[in-house]
């Protein structure tokens, strides 16, 4: 019975070090809001739109493993929005999209495939039109698309609508690349995110650009012990074991 208690105790320990791990291996996630372009001359309408995207609008950034990175538009909110255009200022670069990744090896990964008869769903495709970031001219510095995407036609109905997401797919440009470098880019706006925004129930359209990380749901950056740490904890338990053994016989 004893020797039984003991099998069962490294057991448990060898699983909760695979585990911790595990855990510390994990996806690297942060969150971030947008910011509303306000442009000389904007009416009451066009504020209430930004503040429309402000509330509902995000992307997540996370490194999933071998170098590989994604970003996740999200549209989380009731109100009559979507995101039609996706714009990255990377003047490193820091990423180069990774076309072979994703559903179907496009790049792109969607919360639902557009269907032709509902017209529900999302579609992206590379190149966005226009290039540039609507209103990205007034910011300090000005932004400048590197690269670009674009919901296909018609597209406010297959760009991210409410409830919807799309996800992007990218590597890191190089092997000195770091994904701590980015969101270290992504904080001091060295790097930026834009997006082009249709479908307002007032048929507008106005553009975005990244905000601060959302630290109030932010999962990145949570102090992960390291496996070293781990395999010691594990080991520990081991010892313990070994310890209860020896005072048993």
């Amino acid at each position: 019975m004893i020797e039984k208690t003991r099998y069962s105790i490294i057991a448990t320990a060898l699983m909760l070090s695979f585990f911790l791990c595990s855990i510390a291996f994990a996806a690297d996630t942060y969150i971030y809001n947008f910011q509303h372009i306000k442009e000389d001359g904007d009416d009451t309408p066009q504020l209430n739109n930004g503040k429309i995207g402000e509330e509902q609008l995000s992307f997540e950034v996370s490194y999933e493993s071998d170098d590989l990175v994604t970003f996740t538009f999200y549209n989380s909110g009731t109100k009559d929005s979507s995101i039609t255009d996706i714009y990255f200022d990377d003047n490193v670069p820091l990423l180069v999209f990774a076309g072979d990744k994703g559903s179907k090896q496009t790049g792109f990964e969607y919360s639902q495939d557009y269907d032709k008869v509902t017209k529900a769903g999302v579609e992206f495709t590379v190149g966005a039109t226009p290039q540039d970031l609507s209103g990205g001219g007034t910011l300090d510095p000005v932004f400048t698309s590197n690269y670009d995407y674009d919901a296909d036609d018609p597209s406010a109905h297959k760009g991210v609508n409410p409830d919807e997401w799309v996800k992007l797919y990218f590597k890191l440009a190089t092997n000195d690349t770091k994904f701590t470098n980015l969101i270290a880019a992504l904080d001091d706006g060295s790097f930026r995110v834009g997006i082009h925004v249709q479908g307002f129930e007032n048929s507008g359209s106005e553009a975005f650009v990244n905000g601060s990380r959302d630290d109030d749901i932010n999962s990145g950056g949570s102090e992960v012990p390291e496996p070293a740490t781990l395999l010691l904890l594990g080991f520990g338990m081991l010892s313990a074991a070994g310890i209860s053994r020896k005072k048993f016989f």
